[in-house]
């Protein structure tokens, strides 16, 4: 019955977008985090690559409408908070892990650690 609900908004979301590049008002409570990527996917027009599965739901509540970016904002923010982040290629947006990226920057730290040690 949620899920309608939902569904049930995007379809009334999208086609407001549609005539219009308004800001929409959007407010969730218990929304998966996937279901969201789908909303913003949507609303917004991009192609969102999940390339690991992200679990957990989220609460959102808005006292004024959001435009397009400041909802891709707050699903970066969401991803940001389970260790997640999107990637822009092309006209793609790519959801990927964080963690990657610090393993890069903590071998780089050690690396230049080892370094300094050797001189």
């Amino acid at each position: 019955m949620i899920r309608l609900i939902i569904w049930i908004s995007i379809l009334f979301l999208n086609t407001t977008l549609i005539s219009s590049d308004k800001s929409i008002n959007i407010n969730f409570n218990d929304l998966s985090i996937q279901e969201l990527i789908k909303i913003t996917s949507k609303i917004t027009k991009r192609n969102i690559l999940i390339t690991k599965k992200i679990e957990g739901k989220v609460d959102f509540i808005s006292q004024t409408p959001l435009n397009k970016e400041e909802l891709l904002a707050l699903l970066l923010k969401v991803l940001n908070s389970r260790n997640f982040t999107l990637i822009e290629d092309g006209n793609i947006l790519i959801i990927v892990p964080l963690v990657k990226k610090q393993k890069k920057k903590k071998i780089s730290n050690r690396q230049n650690q080892i370094k300094s040690l050797k001189q």
